[in-house]
């Protein structure tokens, strides 16, 4: 059975899970720049305002970094 994991903020934020996530839906506000890395801080994705859905693969742990208000869900494989 699936999990899903809620997060949000308005900036700077590791999110660490208990089992690994496969799925993502993020909503970045309107004039926010937003980054996400899904490898413990090695890399960032660039995230533009709007709401986003992807796969990500086997995560068990996002850091968005952003200047302003977001908000994400995790699901689980």
């Amino acid at each position: 059975m699936s999990s899903n994991y809620f997060s949000s903020g308005a900036g700077y934020k590791e999110i660490s899970f208990d089992r690994p996530v496969n799925y993502i839906n993020i909503f970045v506000a309107s004039g926010v720049v937003a980054s996400l890395s899904l490898d413990k801080g090695e890399n960032y994705i660039s995230i533009p305002a709007g709401f986003h859905s992807f796969t990500i693969g086997s995560v068990d742990e996002i850091i968005v970094l952003a200047d302003g208000a977001w908000q994400l869900i995790a699901v689980q494989g």
